[in-house]
């Protein structure tokens, strides 16, 4: 290429990367902003739904389309690989490899169902089994299908512990297990107190990092893969909470009364308010 057309080319790098830096960071922190109103509309559950869901899904989309793009946000994947794959120790790796099986989309949906089908059983109802699987389901298939329309390549195959060799963004692990734990979580809140659904939220954190983490630490996602598959999980779970709720809002949760109602949550797992 002619001196000239480097030389042009390198300014319109250097003008136009940083401020689509900018760009992307205030279209993060639009997506925070929606996320954080919408954990703040308590007795609005619809509107709050509406911008969790929003404020999740615009910020998958940043993500995918840094990773599409390779862009600044995609810095942080190949340190990320490095540290992992330089901290590994026989123990580790055998942890990795539980977690990330018990994390894979398959399992994740039948221990999930499990769950399921036991407050089910409680509330004597199929509605909490039919929403977990249904979620699980709808958020594995939307992953699998981003994989192709992105089609990320894996990180290098000399340093995966798992071989893996289909597309990469976003995680599958981590998609299905946002969403199933987070449903989970929600039909487990139901006529709990706000301590509980705290100790419950902590312990659902604590399960999707480790899942993602593991898959980092195996060598088989970029860092960026993992928290755009949280996100993504996410908003399922949202979407799953809020048809639940509407559902049990309409009477068909439990029953057809009032009374009804309040009956069948006696059947689910409760705690007293906090």
């Amino acid at each position: 290429m002619h001196p000239l057309g480097l030389l042009h080319g390198a300014i319109v790098d250097a003008v136009t990367e940083p401020a689509a830096k900018d760009v992307a960071l205030a279209e993060l922190a639009v997506a925070g902003i929606l996320v954080a109103a919408g954990m703040l509309q308590t007795g609005r559950r619809y509107l709050s739904a509406a911008l969790c869901v929003g404020g999740l899904l615009i910020a998958f989309a940043i993500f995918a389309i840094q990773v599409s793009d390779n862009g600044w946000l995609t810095g942080g994947d190949t340190p990320t690989r490095s540290w992992f794959v330089a901290h590994r120790t026989p123990w580790m790796d055998t942890a990795a490899r539980v977690i990330t099986t018990l994390g894979s989309p398959g399992v994740a949906i039948t221990l999930a169902a499990l769950i399921g089908a036991w407050l089910s059983w409680r509330a004597r109802s199929a509605l909490p089994i039919i929403v977990i699987v249904a979620t699980g389901a709808a958020a594995s298939a939307t992953s699998t299908t981003l994989k192709l329309v992105v089609g990320r390549a894996r990180p290098p195959i000399e340093t995966q512990q798992v071989i893996t060799t289909d597309y990469s963004f976003p995680s599958g692990h981590a998609t299905s297990t946002s969403a199933l734990v987070g449903i989970t979580v929600a039909i487990l809140v139901l006529g709990h107190g706000r301590r509980f659904l705290a100790l419950l939220s902590a312990v659902a954190a604590l399960l999707i990092t480790m899942v993602a983490a593991s898959r980092l630490y195996l060598g088989v996602h970029w860092l960026t893969d993992v928290i755009a598959g949280a996100l993504l999980g996410t908003a399922y779970a949202v979407i799953g909470a809020t048809v639940l709720y509407a559902l049990e809002q309409r009477r068909t949760f439990i029953g057809g009364s009032e009374a009804a109602v309040s009956a069948g949550r006696s059947h689910l797992p409760s705690a007293r308010a906090s």
